[in-house]
Formats: structure tokens, sequence, C-alpha cells
């Protein structure tokens, strides 16, 4: 061994004289060491590569884990779904190398590319007072907030009476007197933390009692209600308090009636501990688990999210009935009567040569009427729903508008080809609650690519704006007959509506974007060919609310108005707009201080009133 290695070592001393005396004999060793290397490179690699593959490719055990120990829990269906969810996201391999081996975005050196992520889908028609919503006596309740559903009250940060205005910031509400450019502040209640989330609140029928809805977050996600008695304003008490755990979505206040819906997320799932994985809520004698009974399960589980309804009597916060929907999704519409649920997932669907991903909603509706909540009926639907104002229920049917996605893929190498009909789109459904089936559909009637950005219905009409990136056509739907749904539609218009409202006198307002970090507030007209663009405002490099509550919408004055926070001239402004039948015409241009979300405007009595996080401002319109 060591002769052989000398031997080596002399031959590479040699190579420079091999060189001079024998080129073609030196050529030939440099070839030879070279093939020997390439060999020797080609085998280290078809090691590593058996023994990657060994290791990406060993299946591993994909056995559920034994929850029987739980057989005698009251939540043991519960716990066995859970257990199939938390579990079924295993892969088939290990580092998961089979979903990106069947993806056409494999490549050898581009092994973990990701995906393009589909859109989030995620957050009204004429406000209307109801007579029984005013209250006797020497103070009457007047309706500010723009509800989807006449009489069905939603929570805002604004609130008034014929007397007082009340208004909501991060810490707590104040109240004022209305009293034109003699207004002031004469109370004010502080939340017990120093601030809340997501902070919302009612003001009762007989304006002596405000009910307040916040989150607090102190390791775990809590909602607060709160009842105040504010018969003296001045002298502001509270009455009760009603905590839930988990964060909250929305809530309406119907007849005396308080709905609360908020999601429960099942994490750290601690099977032998109920909080964990059951919803609570603490009435005032600490936290217990909603009972079994009252939870309800779809057939196809994706998440460990609950949907929570709880209804309350409005004046007192005594519990009045509560049911929970496990992996539905933070949608929720609310008529007079109905609370509809959705819930959006992925199907995969197997064809002969190829395997479709199809994006469905299961709609459930909830009947809370009567003393308990009854459930009245459930459908499948194509497509997901964007937000409550893509639902709306008129004379016994649902109508419903939905981004469809379906990506349709060779079932042999799972590359996408040029099916007919995959992609991006848009359809309307018209469901009847008799029967709780589809009785009509317009599908695909959107570019292809395009998603929806904001739907609204009024009565037997609706308005649909979709838009890829910042174009966006308006569709006019006539629904009057559903047994032939008509349609038209604009042209490409700049930029897209996130929300779209019924402005009054045959015209349609849409607020939303122009193009990226900015704001266009636009309205159109009906025409015989379609929807036109009359007007609009736009300002770029801004921010502003998504909230559709945080407009002011006045259509008997034609005003509109919008809190817009520029980055430029670093101000954050209140604007009020009039259209005068041609234009939108700036009458308020007014800085307010802290979060735009929480800036709110009414008018009263030509004096608009506009309210910062902090500050508090009038403004005399009556001159213009």
């Amino acid at each position: 061994m060591k002769n052989e290695k000398l031997m080596r070592s002399m031959e590479h001393i040699d190579d420079k004289y091999i060189e001079e005396a024998n080129p073609a004999k030196a050529k030939a060793i440099r070839e030879k060491r070279l093939n020997k290397t390439m060999v020797i490179i080609a085998a280290c690699i078809c090691c590593a590569f058996t023994v990657l593959n060994v290791w990406l490719f060993l299946p591993i055990k994909n056995e559920l884990p034994d929850v029987s120990q739980y057989k005698n829990s009251e939540y043991y269906e519960v716990i066995q779904n859970l257990n199939k969810v938390m579990n079924a996201s295993k892969p088939k391999y290990a580092n998961n190398f089979d979903k990106y081996i069947m993806s056409n975005d494999f490549t050898l050196f581009g092994m973990f590319a990701k995906k393009d992520s589909k859109d989030e889908f995620m957050t009204g028609a004429a406000a209307g007072v109801d007579e029984t919503m005013l209250g006797e006596g020497s103070e009457r309740y007047e309706e500010v907030t723009d509800n989807q559903v006449n009489a069905v009250i939603e929570a805002d940060k604004i609130k008034r009476s014929d007397k007082y205005i009340y208004h909501m910031n991060r810490e707590g509400i104040s109240i004022y007197t209305i009293d034109k450019e003699d207004s002031k502040k004469i109370g004010t209640y502080k939340f017990n933390s120093s601030k809340g989330y997501n902070t919302e609140f009612y003001l009762s029928k007989d304006c002596k009692t405000i009910t307040i809805i916040y989150e607090i977050f102190a390791g775990e996600r809590t909602i607060v209600l709160k009842t105040l008695d504010v018969s003296d304003p001045t002298n502001i008490k509270e009455k009760k308090t009603v905590s839930i755990k988990g964060a909250y979505i929305s809530s309406r206040y119907v007849n005396d009636e308080l709905l609360i819906i908020s999601r429960f997320n099942a994490s750290n799932v601690d099977f032998s501990n109920e909080s964990t994985f059951i919803p609570q809520i603490d009435t005032g004698e600490g936290y217990k688990s909603i009972p079994a009974s009252c939870i309800t399960m779809p057939d196809e589980i994706t998440n460990t999210q609950y949907t929570f309804v709880t209804k309350f009597d409005a004046n007192t916060l005594e519990l009045c009935d509560m049911a929970a929907y496990l992996s539905y999704s933070k949608t929720v519409y609310v008529t007079a009567e109905n609370i509809y649920l959705t819930y959006g997932y992925t199907k995969e669907i197997e064809h002969k040569d190829s395997v479709s991903d199809v994006d469905k909603t299961d709609i459930i509706c909830l009947n809370y009427a009567g003393d308990t909540f009854t459930q009245k009926g459930a459908i499948t639907i194509d497509g997901m729903v964007k937000n409550q104002y893509s639902l709306d229920e008129y004379n016994g049917i649902l109508r419903v508008v939905t981004t469809t996605r379906h990506f349709r893929e060779n079932k042999n190498d799972r590359i996408k080809v040029a099916y007919v009909d995959t992609g991006r789109n848009a359809a309307l459904y018209c469901i009847d609650l008799s029967k709780w089936e589809v009785v009509s559909s317009v599908v695909n009637f959107a570019p292809w690519g395009e998603t929806v950005r904001s739907v609204r219905f009024d009565k037997d009409k609706a308005y649909v704006c979709t838009a890829v990136e910042f174009t966006d056509p308006v569709f006019f739907f006539d629904l009057s007959d559903i047994n032939n749904i008509t349609y038209k539609e604009t042209e490409e218009i700049d930029g897209y509506s996130t929300s779209l409202v019924n402005f009054g006198n045959g015209y349609l307002l849409g607020i939303g974007y122009s193009a990226r970090d900015s704001i266009k507030i636009e309205i159109y007209k009906e025409v015989a060919n379609g929807v036109e663009s009359v007007c609009k405002y736009e300002k770029n490099t801004v921010e502003f609310s998504q909230d559709y509550k945080s407009y002011y919408i006045n259509r008997k004055e034609q005003l509109v108005g919008v809190s817009i926070n520029s980055y430029n001239e670093r101000v954050t402004e209140y604007v009020l707009f009039k259209f005068d039948g041609y234009e939108l015409v700036e009458l308020v241009r007014q800085e307010l201080d802290g979060n735009y979300e929480y800036h709110r405007g009414v008018l009263i009595d030509g004096y608009f009133y506009m309210f910062g996080e902090n500050d508090f401002v009038v403004k005399n319109l009556n001159d213009n």
C-alpha cells in the first residue's frame, strides 16, 4: 500500500516532464483522470439522492391518536372530529414531499417554491327606524347607522337620541349634548382595562341603557359585554357584565334581544381540559362550557374554529339561548328572524382523466324569532362569500353572490392544462327557502380571473363589482323575475369599489380604490345599456376604513362622509361631500385626531358633528 501511494505521488510530480516529452500521452492521462473524477462525482450524487429519497419517501404512520379514553364525555363526538381535523394534515411522506412532487410548481432547484395564494374572502340597504325603536318620554332614539336590514340594528361607534350623541373609542364611551356650536361632553365611561379592541355599542330604545362590546387580550382573546345605566348621562353606572372566550365577529339588536356572533378557536387542545376545545361563557358565575347539544358539526370539517351564536335579553344580559357551529367562518348575515352562517372550503373532485379543486360554501339558516334557536335548513353552493352584503333574503328567496374558483389538473402529472371554464369567476344564486333548493342562477358572468369585490342588493335589484386588480366592471342585475334574470354592466372603469350602496334618486354610490394606496368615491346611474359613471372623487397616497359603517350616508341630502389618512400630508381628515346631480362637492374638510377607524360624523338640523378618536368638532352647513 505504501509503495502504491509512493508511485502515485511520483506520477503527479512527473506530469510536467511527460507533458514536455510526450504531449499526446499527457492529454490521455488528464482525460483518464477527469473521467475518474466524473464517475466519482456521479456516484456521490446517486448516493445522495438515494439517501434523500429514503428520507423523503419514508412512509410515516398516519394513524390517529387514540381518544377512546374520552368515550364517556358528552363531547366525545366533538373530540373525535377535532382529533381527525387536527391530524388529517399530516403528509403521506416525511417532509411533506408528496405535496411538492405532485405539484406543477416542483423543480429540482425550486422544490419549495410557493404557489400563488388564493384570494382571501373575508369583512346596507336603506336604513330605517322601526317605530318600536322610538322611546317614550323625554328622550327619543334616532338611528344613525346605515343598517343592512331595516329595523335589524347593527352595533357602531356612534349612536344618538334627540338630546345626546354617544361616541366610543378604544378607551371607553363619551356622551355629548346636541347644542350646535355650544355642544359639549357631559359624561364619560372608561373600560376597566387600558384599551379595548373591536369596540362597538348599542343604545336601547328607551335611551336609558348602553350595551358596550369590546375585546381584551390577556393571554387569550375575550369578548366583554357590559350594560351601562345612562339615564343620567353625568353619572354613568355599570349594570351587568358577561364574558365570552374568543374573538368578536358581529352582533345585532332586534326587539330588545341582543345577538352576539363570535369565533372560538380550539388551539393547544387538551382533551382532558374542556376549556381548550369547547366555547366558554361567563354570565356572572365563572366560565362554563356550553352543552354538547348546542354544537353542530358539518360533514367536512376543515378547521378547529367555532362560530358561536348567543342570544341575550338586551336590557338585562340574561342568556336566552346559544348555538355553536364547528368549522364555520366569520361571514354572517342577519334578517329580522334568521341568522345565516357560512362555511367555505375547497373540495377535490375526481374526473376520468383529471382532478378539480372547487371552492364551496355551506349555508345554514338559524331561526332566532322564538324562545330558542331552530335550524331551518342548509344548502351548498359553488364559490366563496365575501361578506354579509353578498347575501340577501327577499320574498322567500335567499340571493347569494360568490367568487367561484375551479382549477382542473391532469390526474397523471398534476399539471394545469387548458380545460374549459377553469379559474376564478363570479356567480349569483337564488335559493327557495321553502325547499332549500337553487331555483335560479347566473354563473360565470364576470371576465375570467376576476373576483367579487363588493355586492349590494336592493329589493329586486342587485349590484356587483368584480375586479382582477384595479379595473372594475359594475354589474346591474334585474331580479324581478328570477326565472329570467337579466344583467347589464359598465365598461372597464379604473379601480374598484369595496362598498356599493343604493344612494337614492336612481343613483349608486361606490367607495373603494382607483389604484393602490388611493381612495375613489364614485356615483353611478343606470342607463339603457348598463351602468355608467356620473362623477368621482379620487386621492392618492392615502388610506381609509373598509368598514362600511364608518361612512356617513345620507340619501335624503345626498351626502357621503369618510375619514381619509394622507401619507404625504401626514394628516387624517374627515371629508363630507354633497352630490348635486352633477359633481361631488366638498362641504367639509376637518382634521381629526387618532385612528380613522373611530372617526364618525352625523348631520343634525343643518350642523355636522364630527368625532375623532378623542376630539369633537361641529360645523354649520346652513350657509352651504
